[in-house]
């Protein structure tokens, strides 16, 4: 996983092509500061959720996982991550 792309993309608010997913992160309660809590949740979702379709690229396969993610604030949250697999 790369901790770069999590940190200037996926949890920067001020990234052009963000599309609000740094506010979905940050309102569960996962930060810059504590990079690893979003890393082990990322982790344990793509092991424990359910594939709900696959594509292949030129650079590898792409995942959907769709299931629960353990958040920080507590709250019951669902998320359709993608994974790719070069």
């Amino acid at each position: 996983m790369e901790r770069r792309k999590l940190e200037l993309y996926l949890l920067n608010g001020d990234h052009p092509q963000n599309g609000g997913k740094a506010e979905f992160w940050h309102r569960r309660g996962f930060s810059v500061a504590q990079l690893q809590v979003l890393i082990d949740a990322l982790l344990e979702h793509a092991l424990n959720g359910t594939v709900e379709g696959t594509r292949n690229t030129p650079v590898g396969i792409l995942y959907a996982i769709a299931g629960p993610i353990t958040v920080p604030s507590g709250a019951p949250t669902n998320v359709l991550s993608v994974w790719e697999l070069a």
